[in-house]
């Protein structure tokens, strides 16, 4: 229900937003489909691209932002500035 909430305020106030599902982001980290495995390997991956060390779900919080951003990096590309 709060995702639809969210997505309702934002089409309301013409903001433009993407939906992120834990399954793509964790298929493109190449995590393991377990969760308890993965929320693991998130902060490993985190420890490793930032050296830093942080719980299961701030780890979750920063790859999913970059993910974001990877993603919107590869769309101005394809679109070529």
């Amino acid at each position: 229900m709060l995702f639809g909430v969210v997505t309702l305020a934002l089409k309301q106030k013409n903001i433009e937003h993407t939906h992120v599902l834990v399954k793509v982001w964790r298929e493109y980290y190449q995590f393991a489909s377990g969760r308890n495995l993965a929320k693991h390997q998130a902060i490993q991956k985190v420890k490793t691209m930032y050296s830093i060390d942080v719980n299961d779900d701030v780890a979750e919080a920063i790859l999913i932002g970059r993910y974001a951003v990877d993603k919107l990096a590869e769309k101005f590309v394809k679109k070529g500035f």
